[in-house]
């Protein structure tokens, strides 16, 4: 079996087209509507990934998946382009702007759902963890790429160009995917058979703890340490008085430890249980950050995100090749959606907890207390699993 290339070409077209389609959403609205357009419409987007995230595993562990992450790439390049061609025709009114943030990012979190549960059947050589290094280096390559020229050609071009070229982005990811093998299972003709179509249930969980471990451990992560990377580093680089190009450097520092994190052949620590190295790796990421309360020189921040990012990328990889492995194939879908669903939720709790600490109380603190509390929850939860294990 050969790498699957058409696949993660088709993965670093969605990422690229994701990453251009906020920048040019946020920059239309803004322009046209101010700062209360784009409240409202990084409000629906980020209910258009929660409900995304919910919707996208009932879809697919029912219908085909290889045929949703197809149709979901190329709904992506239609909304697209009927903006683009609103938008020749004169300014388009804030309703429909707002409609189309919700219904483009409801789409990528199912496209997400769809293409994450089909990697356990990709026909290739290379191993579930590979895969998963691989999308998330091209990934890190795609939001990095795909701002600075989308950005450019808005002000180079004009809203519609900009449109345009994510709408032939997404219109090319699914034309790649389209292209991709994966073994045929009895997912591909759903049928009424209840072993296809059963629920999640107490006991399910009950049963494979090692799920509860992990989506915990995303919950914590995406709740303490995201805040820190995107609300409370870049509020303490400027009361260092720190410039914008600071901030730069610490977001392309953070960028190329995820990246590189992607393409490293770090073996897989033994002695471990995946639930164990998952906190280890965010445990770990954290006493990383939290070297920034003792040393307040920009380098050290620098080197802070560089090394977080990369044991945040190793904890990501590792997290999703558990879920692929050992997920029953007709529940992946609906598994998948929980965890989303939870790390988005944690994201936004977490960053309007930190927001609100970091403007009540001096910025050094809120990150120390932040990661002292990651450090219980994870100590807590260690006991627990502990206690299980010996009843088991």
């Amino acid at each position: 079996m050969t790498k699957p290339w058409a696949f993660l070409a088709s993965i670093f077209a969605t990422d690229f087209a994701g990453g251009g389609a906020r920048v040019a959403i946020c920059w239309i609205v803004l322009k046209g509507y101010g700062g209360a357009g784009l409240g409202l419409v990084t409000l629906l987007i980020t209910v258009g990934q929660f409900f995304g995230s919910l919707a996208a595993g009932h879809l697919t562990d029912r219908f085909n998946r290889k045929r949703i992450a197809v149709f979901t790439n190329w709904l992506g390049a239609g909304l697209f382009l009927l903006t683009a061609i609103g938008l020749s025709q004169g300014a388009q009114p804030l309703s429909n702007l707002a409609i189309l943030a919700f219904l483009i990012y409801t789409n990528l979190a199912i496209h997400d759902n769809a293409a994450r549960t089909l990697i356990p059947r990709i026909e290739s050589s290379l191993e579930l963890r590979e895969i998963n290094g691989y999308i998330l280096t091209l990934g890190e390559i795609g939001y990095f790429i795909a701002p600075v020229l989308i950005g450019l050609t808005l002000d180079k071009f004009g809203a519609e160009i900009a449109l345009s070229i994510t709408a032939g982005a997404y219109f090319i990811a699914g034309s790649l995917f389209s292209l991709t093998r994966f073994r045929t299972t009895n997912q591909d003709n759903p049928t009424t058979d209840c072993e296809q179509t059963q629920g999640l249930s107490t006991k399910f969980f009950k049963k494979n703890y090692w799920l509860i471990n992990g989506i915990y451990a995303a919950a914590i992560a995406n709740f303490f340490i995201l805040p820190i990377s995107t609300l409370l580093i870049p509020i303490k680089l400027e009361r260092l008085g720190a410039s914008a190009a600071d901030l730069g450097y610490f977001y392309a520092a953070l960028s190329l430890g995820l990246g590189l994190a992607g393409l490293s052949k770090i073996p897989k620590i033994t002695g471990f249980s995946e639930g164990a190295l998952l906190h280890f790796y965010i445990t770990l990421a954290a006493a990383i950050y939290l070297l920034t309360y003792f040393f307040s020189t920009t380098w050290v921040v620098y080197l802070c995100g560089f090394f977080a990012g990369f044991t945040l990328a190793l904890f990501e990889i590792t997290w999703h090749s558990t879920l692929q492995e050992l997920t029953p194939p007709n529940l992946l879908g609906r598994i998948y959606g929980v965890n989303s669903w939870m790390s988005f939720g944690g994201r936004s709790a977490g960053m309007a907890v930190a927001s609100w600490a970091a403007t009540s109380f001096e910025v050094q603190p809120t990150i120390a207390a932040s990661i002292a509390c990651l450090f219980m929850l994870v100590a807590a939860q260690r006991i627990t699993a502990r206690r299980l294990h010996r009843l088991g």
